[in-house]
């Protein structure tokens, strides 16, 4: 739920930031205006589409916005490493991007 939490978070920042933009698709854009942010009982904020709706491309492009906001210093190294750890600090390792024709992003 942490990792969910920092995904979903990121996406936001960008998009209020105007660093990224979603592509006007139907289903995405329904998600992202049904996408919720609720407080249990407990006191944890829980993250997801109303019950009986999807949330798969609203994470989608929040993996999607997971390297773009590395590559733009959108997402702070503590943050990284919140989620993945150690992995976070080896650039090799490809933690928070993908490889794509050789190239990291």
């Amino acid at each position: 739920s942490q990792s969910k939490q920092v995904l979903i978070e990121n996406a936001v920042l960008m998009i209020e930031q105007q660093r990224v933009r979603y592509p006007d698709l139907k289903p995405l854009v329904a998600e992202l205006e049904a996408f919720q942010f609720v407080t249990s009982a407990a006191g944890n904020l829980k993250m997801s589409a109303p019950e009986g709706s999807h949330d798969d491309a609203v994470i989608a492009f929040a993996l999607m916005c997971w390297p773009l906001a590395r590559l733009s210093g959108g997402l702070s190294q503590s943050a990284m490493e919140a989620l993945y750890g150690e992995a976070a600090r080896n650039p090799i390792s490809g933690v928070g991007g993908v490889g794509i024709l050789k190239k990291q992003f």
